[in-house]
Order: structure tokens, then C-alpha cells, then sequence
């Protein structure tokens, strides 16, 4: 007993340790990132506006808004990312790729692409659910019709609802002078 105490005591003590360590983890990981790969960061930051822009004006808890333009701008940055690293991998590459109308209409479009997905699936799966209850309720429909032809009317009936004013079981109680 004594032994798995001191146990869960040093694993909480050793995960309390990693989330310390977890913010200068990143920041490492990113400063390294920034400098070893500079031109790719200005692209990606030029590139991913829109899902920053999502990011700030998405309120919801599960930031979908922000997956949906998010997924789709990586999507659309992809094929200019490619040709810098495929090409010179240079500032002038960099900048040659943000300053072309064309790539930033992809990318952008892209992003615009996942704004439309973000606001029309959600009308398009109720859509869709309200169809296969509508579904479903005309089944049963056809299997309650099919049960009162073959058992009668009288299985149809709905109870009659009990009186509300003949309370057998409630005991008045005497009022207070």
C-alpha cells in the first residue's frame, strides 16, 4: 500500500514536471523552426491570415470555424509551399509567391472554400437527419397500420386520461388559521 502511494506521488510529481517544461518546449521548437526555415514561416504567415482571422472570431468551445478554414487553407497553401521548397527555397522564391496574384487567389480561395463548408454542412446534415426521421416515422406509420388490420381497431385506442379532480389517493390538509 505504502509503496503505490509513493508511486502515484512520483507520477504526479513527474506529470506536474512535464507541464512545466511544456511552454518552453514550444518555444524552443519554434524559435528553431523560425530560424532554420524563415522563408517557409513568411509564406505560412502570409498564407494562413484567413485562419487566424477565423481564429479570432470563432467563439465556439470546439474553435470549428477555425478547423474547417484552417484545413482548407493548409490545403490551398500546400502547392505554393511545394514549389518553394521544390524550387530556389530562397526570400526572393518568398516573396515572388506572395506578390503572385495567382497563388494568393488559391490560397485564399482555398480558406473561402472552407468558410463555405463550415456554413453550409451543418444545414445540409439536418437536412439530411430530418429526412431519415421523416423516413422512419412513415415505417412505423406502415407497421401501425399493418398491426391494427391485423389485430383491430381496438388495439388503436389510446387510454382514457384519468381525472385530474377525482384524487382518491391525496389527503387534504387542514388549513393553517
Amino acid at each position: 500500500m505504502a509503496e503505490n502511494k509513493e508511486i502515484e506521488e512520483n507520477v504526479k510529481i513527474s506529470k506536474s514536471g512535464d507541464s512545466a517544461l511544456k511552454p518552453l518546449l514550444w518555444v524552443v521548437l519554434l524559435s528553431i523552426t523560425v530560424l532554420k526555415f524563415p522563408e517557409s514561416i513568411i509564406l505560412l504567415l502570409v498564407g494562413m491570415l484567413p485562419t487566424m482571422v477565423a481564429f479570432v472570431i470563432d467563439r465556439s468551445s470546439g474553435k470549428y470555424a477555425t478547423l474547417c478554414v484552417g484545413a482548407m487553407n493548409i490545403a490551398g497553401i500546400f502547392p505554393s509551399i511545394f514549389k518553394l521548397w521544390t524550387g530556389q527555397n530562397s526570400f526572393s522564391q518568398s516573396i515572388q509567391i506572395i506578390t503572385n496574384i495567382f497563388d494568393l487567389v488559391i490560397m485564399y480561395g482555398a480558406a473561402g472554400f472552407g468558410w463555405i463548408l463550415y456554413i453550409i454542412i451543418p444545414s445540409a446534415v439536418s437536412a439530411l437527419l430530418n429526412i431519415i426521421a421523416q423516413r422512419r416515422i412513415n415505417r412505423l406509420r406502415k407497421q401501425q397500420h399493418e398491426l391494427i388490420s391485423e389485430w383491430g381497431k381496438s388495439v388503436a385506442v389510446r387510454p382514457e386520461p384519468e381525472d385530474p379532480t377525482d384524487d382518491r389517493d391525496s389527503k387534504e390538509t387542514p388549513e393553517l388559521a
